[in-house]
């Protein structure tokens, strides 16, 4: 026979939820936080139903992590649950990684537009509710994507916001990623002297982070950009063949004092 004691019972469905969860049987644990859920609004119980709320969030994303490569459409099911929860008690932390890895879904399935479209939300959410770590991410993500699109200026547009978040936050770490990606975008919209400029600070930055990898990386991207530059410009803007074939004294200048 079923207890009348109501508020027990959801104390006794939310541990076994708890303890479901923790053993990564989510979805016994998510059945449970539903039946709790339910229950609490059926009876107004807004404190239990707030709490059952805030762990189904936590649930569905964890069993979309799982899913998302195995079974994309259901993993997206159930981050369009957790959207709709924490829309439903005024999350935004939550909403926006809900959105985010909406977006990253869409984008593994090949769906730009809607991958898209997800990662501004993302970005829309985190400004408006002042998470600066996640509005950096969201604006690398909102680039990517346009970087994906073809959508050259809106990704360039992206990454500027990106970089000046980064650097008031003091965050070497994005203005790197920012950088690294400006110089990219540049690249690809063929304005090689911005190019330049942000490889040139993407190689500063890296230096600052003292990791080997990553300066690696930013001085084979700045290489192959001066040497693009050079190419054009060296010798007052004769370019570099000339100098090379017909300019000796240019050559030892070069050599001697690192003027081209």
């Amino acid at each position: 026979m079923e207890s009348l004691d109501r508020p027990l019972e959801q104390e006794v469905r939310l541990s076994f939820g708890a303890f479901f969860e923790r053993h990564k049987q989510l979805r016994k644990a998510i059945a449970l936080f539903e039946e709790v859920y339910h229950l609490a609004m059926a009876l107004n119980d807004v404190e239990t139903a707030v709490e059952a709320n805030y762990r189904l969030i936590r649930t569905y994303l964890s069993l979309s992590a799982e899913l998302k490569d195995t079974n994309p459409k259901e993993a997206i099911s159930f981050l369009e649950r957790a959207l709709d929860m924490s829309q439903r008690v005024k999350s935004a932390k939550d909403e926006a990684d809900s959105l985010h890895a909406l977006g990253n879904i869409y984008e593994s399935m090949g769906d730009f537009r809607r991958a898209l479209e997800y990662q501004k939300r993302f970005f829309e959410v985190a400004r408006a509710a002042n998470l600066v770590e996640r509005e950096k991410r969201a604006s690398l993500c909102v680039a990517s994507m346009q970087e994906r699109m073809n959508m050259t200026d809106e990704a360039v547009h992206s990454l500027q916001c990106a970089l000046e978040l980064s650097e008031k936050a003091a965050d070497i770490e994005g203005v790197y990623r920012a950088t690294m990606q400006l110089g990219q975008a540049y690249d690809s919209s063929g304005d090689h002297e911005k190019a330049l400029m942000s490889y040139r600070a993407n190689f500063r930055a890296a230096r600052k982070l003292n990791n080997s990898d990553l300066t690696d990386q930013a001085r084979v991207a700045l290489g192959f950009a001066l040497g693009e530059h050079y190419l054009k410009h060296a010798g007052g803007g004769r370019g570099y063949v000339p100098i090379v074939c017909d300019d000796v004294k240019a050559q030892l200048e070069w050599m001697s004092n690192g003027i081209l």
